[in-house]
């Protein structure tokens, strides 16, 4: 236990008890939870910490957090990739997070980030007069306007990022009313073209394999590894974190899917493909997609459906292609909250 920046901090490598419950109380997410922790540290190998601003059965704010190897992720199924991390471990680790903190009281946003941002550079570690820098993409709450770089810390550096969210109530009309008219002309062309929908529940590992051959084959390669499948349904698919995966199918052939992380009233989407035939016949396999999880959340109270990620402005046709796309279902554009790359020479 620390204190940082005036705030009780303290450190854990094992969930503390109360810590999903504290995660859905802030709104942090599927990715601060224990689920995931355990996911990533068996897929990955990284080391989970849990770090809590506050009193401990009364936090402010909650954050995931996890150690790693650069080399780690690089390497990730290669032969002696074990060695080798564990050769460099020592000397270089990274810190990395997603979708946080939680913020579980009101209270100063700013005070709870800077707090969690100068632990996390004592868990980094350092090395006399060898200067490190870390990149985040975090939510400041709307108390700063625009984008760009922006020091809120010494050593620490802000970069932001954007990711258009659906925000939904209990009532499948209202969302529709709300839904920009592109994405509503996009989803009655799609229901014209006869296009179906399937929902595959990721903790059956036989349609968790379904749908990653399936997204394997339309990406041309193994993008996510042999035991994503079997790692997912074991590790994510229990209690309240939902994994689902949708398949769209044109005259019986898959045509386009889309992965679906949810816990506490947020979802997030992974592993969007499709296959280049549907692209060129201009078949709407992901609009039909998009509307079949918008009803998906609503029946599942979900309140903030999360489309990761989009760049502005957009560096080449295919990040173009891509905003435009999502930009259909919402015309909220937020800050993408997620703690990339912390790194550091050596240890503490």
């Amino acid at each position: 236990m620390r204190e940082s920046c005036r705030m009780r901090i303290e450190r854990k490598t094992s969930p503390p008890k109360k810590w999903n419950e504290w995660i859905r109380q802030g709104m942090g997410g599927p990715y601060q939870t224990r689920q995931f922790a355990d996911y990533w540290s068996a897929i990955l190998g990284y080391r989970p910490l849990f770090l809590v601003v506050g009193e401990p059965e009364r936090p402010l704010g909650a954050l995931l957090a996890f150690q790693y190897s650069p080399l780690q992720r690089k390497l990730y199924e290669k032969r002696g990739s074990r060695q080798i991390h564990a050769l460099t471990w020592p000397l270089i680790r990274s810190i990395g997070s997603i979708d946080g903190p939680a913020i579980c009281q009101s209270c100063n946003r700013r005070e709870v980030v800077s707090a969690l941002f100068a632990e996390l550079r004592q868990c980094a570690g350092f090395a006399g007069g060898v200067r490190w820098k870390s990149t985040c993409h975090w939510e400041m709450s709307g108390e700063e306007e625009g984008s760009g770089d922006r020091n809120i810390g010494k050593g620490i550096r802000e970069d932001k990022g954007f990711t258009p969210v659906v925000r939904l109530g209990q009532n499948l009309d209202e969302a529709w009313r709300c839904m920009p008219k592109e994405g509503r002309k996009a989803v009655r062309r799609a229901e014209r073209q006869g296009i179906t929908i399937r929902c595959l529940d990721g903790g059956d590992i036989k349609e968790a394999h379904e749908f990653w051959q399936l997204c394997d084959r339309a990406k041309g390669g193994k993008s996510y590894g042999d035991r994503l499948p079997e790692m997912s349904s074991r590790y994510l698919a229990e209690e309240d974190f939902h994994v689902r995966y949708f398949i769209a199918s044109h005259e019986g052939s898959p045509i386009a899917g889309l992965g679906l992380h949810a816990f506490g009233g947020i979802a997030c989407e992974i592993a969007a493909w499709s296959t280049p035939e549907s692209v060129a016949a201009h078949l709407g396999g992901g609009d039909a997609i998009k509307w079949a999880v918008i009803k998906w959340c609503i029946e599942h109270k979900v309140v903030v459906y999360d489309l990761m990620g989009i760049v502005q402005p957009p560096r080449n046709s295919k990040e173009e292609g891509i905003g435009r796309f999502k930009k259909k279902w919402t015309k909220e554009i937020i800050p993408l909250n997620s703690l990339r790359t912390v790194m550091a020479i050596l240890p503490p």
